[in-house]
């Protein structure tokens, strides 16, 4: 009886142990998990708050998501743009050559940046300052390209005013 005691002792110190370790992986997984999620809303807010305006495609070019800066520059919706390519951007002042350079660049740098003049959903030419990047998995494959867009229309504008001002008198124009 009493070795069937002890070995009854030892296997419930056990599983209790076992129980504690349990416990503790789980607790920790949870606070990993808290973490994570912290970080995950952080950047979901970053993204949704910018005011540069985000695109995320596929491999293939069709838009995968939207911030509202998009939304509120260009005038389309996620739901208008998902699985569409960015060319319903192209304002016709550059022509297919172009584009075909900056797929070209992206391809063998992994990275374009540059100005293009892109076209709201309201027919607007708005000049844009564009970072294409690829986005790579493990395996060096292409995920995803993110696009952040710059509105150099300010910019531009007080540009104008400054190069205006350096060749004209201020009185007189």
């Amino acid at each position: 009886y009493k070795n069937n005691l002890y070995q009854e002792k030892i296997i419930a110190t056990l599983a209790f142990l076992t129980m504690v370790v349990v416990w503790i992986i789980f607790i920790a997984m949870y606070i990993h998990s808290r973490r994570n999620q912290k970080i995950l809303q952080q950047h979901a807010s970053v993204f949704a708050n910018t005011q540069e305006m985000i695109v995320i495609t596929d491999p293939h070019g069709h838009v995968v998501s939207i911030n509202r800066a998009f939304s509120d520059i260009y005038g389309y919706t996620l739901n208008e743009v998902k699985g569409k390519k960015l060319n319903i951007l192209h304002s016709g002042m550059q022509d297919d050559l172009f584009y075909k350079d900056i797929w070209d660049e992206i391809i063998h740098n992994g990275i374009y940046q540059g100005r293009v003049v892109n076209k709201t959903k309201d027919g607007e030419n708005i000049p844009m300052w564009i970072t294409i990047k690829a986005v790579y998995d493990e395996s060096h494959k292409i995920i995803n390209y993110i696009s952040v867009q710059t509105d150099l229309r300010a910019l531009e504008a007080s540009q104008s005013k400054a190069e205006y001002l350096a060749y004209h008198d201020a009185l007189t124009g």
